[in-house]
């Protein structure tokens, strides 16, 4: 009796703080907007500024970057949203053109960078990925979708499939590579979202 009293007791402060983290607030908040962010904010990074919503922090690990310390990652966790710019010098641009014989600096970071993109689905998932054609944006910037394979092996497994855009924009002489990553069933509606980062970055 005396343990039902105390767990009413507190009970009412348990109902009066929620988590703000809640991953149904973050939720609700996109969906009661069409699926688009309320409220962006001006960043910074290296030597470029772009425009990034505000719900997104510092993400600490750099598990989707090539090179941790020529990038910035941020992230949205009650969201599983994850977003990373990633710098390349003209001289690598340069050497990947060579080597791979592209025909342009910007072609050749871009499918450096999906190639890489590719390997890692490899190695965790032998399920695969599906990865579309390379879509100009304008002469300066590339974009690309790679899609990872999900294949449920029980009727109540959750869809686990995640997409990623891509993109890479020429900015002065350095390369900068943007991408975000998600949950499939959400990334659809993002990628006007993407386009705004990537298009407000200069």
């Amino acid at each position: 009796m005396r343990t039902i009293f105390l767990f009413l007791l507190v009970l009412p402060f348990l109902v009066a703080c929620p988590n703000s983290n809640a991953p149904t607030r973050d939720a609700n908040e996109l969906y009661s907007n069409n699926m688009d962010f309320k409220k962006w904010k001006k960043t910074e990074y290296s030597d470029i500024t772009y425009l990034l919503p505000q719900k997104f922090e510092y993400e600490s690990e750099s598990i989707y970057t090539i090179e941790k310390y020529s990038s910035q990652q941020k992230s949205i966790p009650s969201l599983s949203l994850y977003f990373s710019v990633e710098k390349f010098s003209d001289t690598t641009a340069t050497y990947f053109q060579y080597v791979n014989n592209e025909k342009s600096n910007l072609h050749a970071i871009q499918k450096n960078y999906i190639n890489s993109v590719q390997n890692s689905l490899t190695e965790e998932n032998s399920i695969g990925y599906r990865t579309s054609e390379i879509k100009k944006i304008n002469n300066k910037c590339l974009s690309q979708v790679v899609i990872q394979n999900f294949e449920r092996q029980y009727k109540w497994d959750s869809d686990l499939t995640k997409t990623y855009f891509i993109a890479t924009k020429k900015i002065n002489k350095s390369y900068y590579v943007f991408q975000l990553i998600g949950k499939t069933e959400n990334m659809k509606y993002l990628q006007d979202d993407f386009f705004k980062i990537v298009n407000s970055a200069k």
